[in-house]
């Protein structure tokens, strides 16, 4: 795109929102600089829901994908030779084929997938051309409001789903207090939302709005990003059993659904942090500090998972009816 290009100020959008528009205008001495944040802005178009709100040219959208999942692929294999050497080496532990986790490895898993955040804004700014801040909202402001509701609503409702799927399907439960668990425990509440944050980052701040980029008219958009990023979440967690297949691609497309609603990625990263958190915490209370094992082969899945997915789409319920409400309240003060 010239400079000549955006001195014009596109046409407004159609009704169907055919065509999204970004008026801009360069004043007489814009610095280069500022020239470049022109062009960066005039990528995002407000006017359209979260997930179809980027636009970028086919080239840069199809570099963004490939290496975004270098980085993800790359970083867990890096990291995770360099916690199975740590494990054999300096704690002499013998190597487990088995699949579980020591607390090197689970720190290393962690981590990795924590890279996701940085890598995903770096990607979408370096590569899409567009500004950081549009890989988390389609706002113009912050909404700390939202950064605090969230994780409390949504802590209580995972809380009272974890309750009632031990009723549904009792498991024995053995509580142990060691250094081991502690080591997990600390590992749960200070790395895993990061992790949460990478994976949320990427799916959908980056490989949802990337893929809806190519598509103009928004419900197609939208629906061919939701479908696309959320069928690769689910697939990149290796999962070998059908029930959890669909669990992880309908979590996915939950988590996409709420930054769809809410404009922005604070609802579905509250939700997967809270979610991850707790699950790896209790995993860890009732692990008795040995290595844990999170089992996804085939058999390990049955309709149990269907009170999972019960949460996600509660959830999605109680963001939109939140949403709603926040509209209803800005469109009321802005009319008084």
């Amino acid at each position: 795109m010239t400079t000549a290009d955006l001195t014009q100020t596109p046409p407004r959008e159609n009704p169907d929102h055919q065509v999204p528009t970004a008026p801009v205008a360069l004043q007489p001495g814009t610095t280069p600089a500022e020239q470049r944040q022109c062009l960066r802005e005039s990528r995002v178009h407000p006017e359209r829901p979260f997930g179809a709100h980027l636009r970028m040219t086919w080239w840069r959208a199809l570099l963004v994908l490939p290496a975004l999942f270098v980085v993800m692929i790359g970083g867990q294999v890096a990291l995770l030779f360099v916690a199975i050497i740590v494990d054999a080496v300096l704690l002499g532990k013998p190597i487990d084929t088995s699949g579980a986790m020591s607390p090197t490895m689970m720190l290393a898993a962690n981590l990795s997938l924590a890279l996701l955040a940085p890598a995903a804004i770096a990607a979408l700014v370096l590569i899409g051309g567009v500004p950081w801040r549009a890989v988390l909202r389609n706002l113009p402001r912050p909404r700390l409001k939202r950064w605090l509701l969230y994780p409390c609503i949504f802590l209580g409702l995972i809380l009272i789903t974890f309750v009632l799927l031990s009723l549904i399907e009792p498991t024995p439960m053995t509580f142990t207090w060691n250094t081991g668990v502690l080591l997990f425990l600390a590992l749960a509440l200070f790395t895993t939302p990061f992790q949460a944050l990478g994976e949320e980052l990427m799916f959908r701040g980056a490989v949802l709005t990337v893929v809806a980029s190519w598509i103009r008219p928004v419900v197609p958009a939208l629906i061919v990003g939701v479908v696309a990023s959320s069928v690769l979440f689910g697939a990149v967690h290796g999962a070998q059993d059908p029930w959890l297949v669909a669990y992880y691609t309908i979590f996915g497309a939950c988590m996409a659904l709420m930054a769809i609603i809410s404009r922005g990625l604070e609802a579905p990263i509250a939700f997967h942090v809270v979610n991850n958190v707790v699950f790896m915490a209790s995993s860890a209370l009732m692990g008795g500090g040995e290595d844990l094992v999170i089992d996804r082969s085939a058999g390990a899945g049955g309709p149990w998972v269907l009170l999972m997915i019960g949460l996600d789409v509660v959830a999605v319920g109680i963001v939109w009816l939140l949403e709603r409400r926040a509209r209803r309240v800005s469109a009321s003060g802005t009319a008084s």
